[in-house]
């Protein structure tokens, strides 16, 4: 004998909510998870943005993962600040942040100055220096 109509039961269970927003949040995973409970933005939707995977959005927010420095300036757009917590007062943190919002690897921002890698770390890491000279000596 069939089963009646009214007696089909459905087990769909709604997607979990986000967590609630972290009021000082200390890992960029955090950040990113902050500005993922807005209303609407969906991990698609991020991962959009950035082009990846929902997976990858997931990862970073849990912090499994972190993401690759060519995604630096789409985070920074995406979260509307800079997201890194160092100071910026030294010549090689200043090198540094703009490696980020240029997105930009050590061998990348080094070509841009006809420089290696190791010299590009240095620099931000305060262990090398660059002596300027007038082009006269």
């Amino acid at each position: 004998m069939p089963a009646l109509p009214f007696s089909r039961s459905s087990n769909t269970t709604p997607k979990p909510r986000r967590e609630k927003y972290i009021v000082n949040p200390t890992t960029l995973g955090e950040k990113l998870r902050n500005r993922g409970i807005e209303p609407g933005l969906l991990q698609k939707n991020a991962a959009k943005q950035f082009n990846v995977s929902e997976e990858s959005i997931t990862n970073w927010e849990n912090g499994h993962e972190e993401p690759q420095v060519r995604y630096y300036p789409i985070l920074i757009n995406f979260l509307g600040y800079y997201p890194f917590m160092e100071e910026t007062i030294t010549f090689g943190r200043r090198i540094r942040k703009y490696r980020f919002l240029l997105g930009l690897n050590h061998v990348g921002l080094g070509k841009l100055f006809g420089l290696d890698a190791r010299t590009i770390d240095g620099l931000e890491n305060n262990i090398h220096s660059l002596r300027l000279t007038s082009g006269s000596d």
